[in-house]
C-alpha cells in the first residue's frame, strides 16, 4: 500500500487523533496524539491491509520550548 493510501486510511480510522502527516520525500510520516498511539500501533500491526510487523527504531525529542517530549516510531512491514 502506498504512503498516500496509508495516511488516508489512518485519517479515516482515527480522525482528529491524527495531528499531521506528510507523504512527500523519502520518509513519510503520520503524527498522532499520544493518547491514541497504542490503538494506532495495534491497527498498523493487526489490519491485514497494512501488516506492519517491525519496529526499526524509537527516537525521542526533547521539545524544551513546548515543555514536552515527542517519540518517533519508525515502523515497517
Amino acid at each position: 500500500m502506498a504512503p498516500e493510501e496509508i495516511c488516508k486510511l489512518l485519517r479515516e480510522k482515527f480522525g482528529e487523533a491524527i495531528e499531521d502527516s506528510a507523504v512527500e520525500g523519502g520518509h513519510p510520516y503520520v503524527q498522532v496524539k499520544a493518547e491514541h498511539w497504542h490503538d494506532l500501533a495495534r491497527f498498523l500491526r493487526d489490519d491485514s491491509r497494512l501488516d506492519f510487523n517491525l519496529l526499526r527504531c524509537i527516537s525521542t525529542l526533547d521539545m524544551l520550548a513546548d515543555d514536552k517530549f515527542a517519540c518517533i516510531y519508525d515502523v515497517m512491514h
